[in-house]
C-alpha cells in the first residue's frame, strides 16, 4: 500500500500526537458478524545513510563587552538516538577582574503545536540531559575543555526531530557560563546551538540484510536424483 509522501510522521509528545493504524474488515454474508482487526503502524521518513561529512560543524563565538572571549563548538551536529554529542568550550578572560565559576551544558527538546485556531502554541521545552563542571584552567589565557552530552535511548526518553503542519519538534544545546564581571556582579552568559536528532530506526535499517523476494519457499526435491545415482 503506497503512502502519500507528504503525510506527517508518527510522533508522540506530552501535549499531542500523530499516529496511524491499518484496519482490516471481513464482511460476511447473511447475519454473521464481520471480522475486524487493527494494527498500529509507525510512519517515518528515511533520509538515507546519515553522514556528517556534508553537515558543517556548529560553532558560536563572541566577545562579552571586551571582558571575555568564548567559543562553543559541536563537531557532529547530527546524531542518532542513543549516541553522544561532544562539545568543545573555549574561554579567555580579557581582564584580571573576570572570574569564571562554572559552566553548564544542557540538551533540550522543544515542541510547538498547531492550535484549534490554526495558530502555533507557545514553545514547550524539556530537559534531555545535562552536565556541568567547575571552570579551572591549568594555564592563563585561552583554555578549552571538552564535555559530552548523551542522547538517551529508551521508550519516551527522547524523540527524533519532526516538523509538520501540526507539530514541530526540534533540539538544541544550551551552554551557560557563570562569571563575575569587572563590577563584581554575578552574571550568566547563555548560548544556544541547534542539533539534529534522528531515530535509531534509521541506523537499524542500514544494518539490515537485503530482502530476497525471490527466495525459495521450499527446498528442491533431491529424491529423483538420488534414485538414479550409482555408488561405486
Amino acid at each position: 500500500m503506497p503512502l502519500n509522501g507528504n503525510i506527517p510522521e508518527t510522533v508522540h509528545t506530552q501535549k499531542g500526537y500523530i499516529s496511524y493504524q491499518f484496519r482490516a474488515v471481513v464482511h460476511k454474508s447473511g447475519f454473521r458478524t464481520s471480522l475486524e482487526s487493527e494494527r498500529y503502524v509507525h510512519v517515518e521518513r528515511s533520509f538515507g545513510p546519515i553522514s556528517t561529512d556534508l553537515e558543517p560543524l556548529r560553532i558560536r563565538t563572541g566577545d562579552v563587552h571586551g571582558q571575555m572571549k568564548f567559543s562553543v563548538e559541536i563537531p557532529c551536529p547530527r546524531v542518532i538516538v542513543g549516541h553522544e554529542i561532544p562539545i568543545m568550550l573555549g574561554i579567555q578572560p580579557l581582564s584580571c577582574g573576570i572570574k569564571i565559576f562554572k559552566v553548564h551544558f544542557r540538551l533540550k527538546e522543544a515542541t510547538r503545536y498547531r492550535t484549534f485556531f490554526e495558530e502555533w502554541s507557545d514553545t514547550h521545552e524539556e530537559m534531555i540531559d545535562r552536565v556541568s563542571c567547575v571552570w579551572r584552567p591549568k594555564t592563563p589565557g585561552w583554555w578549552e575543555q571538552a564535555l559530552i552530552l548523551k542522547v538517551p535511548k529508551g521508550q519516551g526518553s527522547v524523540r527524533a526531530d519532526s516538523k509538520s503542519k501540526y507539530i514541530h519538534l526540534w533540539h538544541f544545546v544550551e551552554v551557560q557560563i557563570s562569571l563575575i564581571d569587572l563590577l563584581r556582579k554575578k552574571r550568566f552568559l547563555t548560548v544556544q546551538l541547534p542539533v539534529h536528532i534522528f531515530s535509531n530506526k534509521l541506523n537499524e535499517r542500514e544494518e539490515m540484510p537485503p530482502a530476497y523476494e525471490t527466495a525459495l519457499i521450499k527446498p528442491p526435491d533431491y529424491l529423483p536424483g538420488l534414485v538414479q545415482t550409482t555408488v561405486f
